[in-house]
């Protein structure tokens, strides 16, 4: 890398919003996708310039909370994100990674990962992206 900022590129679909052709609408959530760390993993090699600060500070905080004495109860396994990213062959089986209290959180950074990246190649603020949209879906399983 070059250690400069990237150029915001001139999008398309963002004209096309703020001219009244087209909505946008952003969606969250889900949970225990298989490949949901396979992609987190992705995105921090591919993309730490853009997010790995961010994928960093949060996989620390949540280690933190999971080795409090009720979470030890939950994460058996322990929660070391950022372990897992770095050293695969380390990572605990699927059936845990999918397990809810592992994936919700793991869903979640892989999410704000790829809208902060959305953000950096637009050159746009997350809040001023968050204008262009007409809503959000929240998805829940249970």
């Amino acid at each position: 890398m070059t250690g400069r900022e990237p150029k915001g590129h001139e999008s398309a679909l963002l004209r096309a919003v703020t001219a009244g052709n087209a909505r946008l609408f952003a969606i969250f959530g889900g949970q225990g996708y298989e490949d949901y760390f396979d992609e987190l993993t992705s995105l921090y090699n591919t993309y730490s310039v853009f997010v790995g600060e961010f994928i960093q500070h949060v996989a620390s905080h949540l280690l933190e909370l999971s080795r409090t004495e009720e979470a030890i109860k939950v994460y058996g396994k322990g929660l070391d994100i950022m372990s897992w990213i770095l050293s695969p062959h380390d990572r605990p089986d699927g059936e845990y990674l999918c397990s809810a209290p592992v994936s919700l959180p793991g869903v979640g950074i892989v999410q704000l990962a790829l809208y902060a990246v959305t953000c950096r190649v637009l050159g746009k603020d997350p809040g001023v992206l968050r204008e262009y949209f007409s809503g959000m879906y929240l998805l829940y399983n249970r």
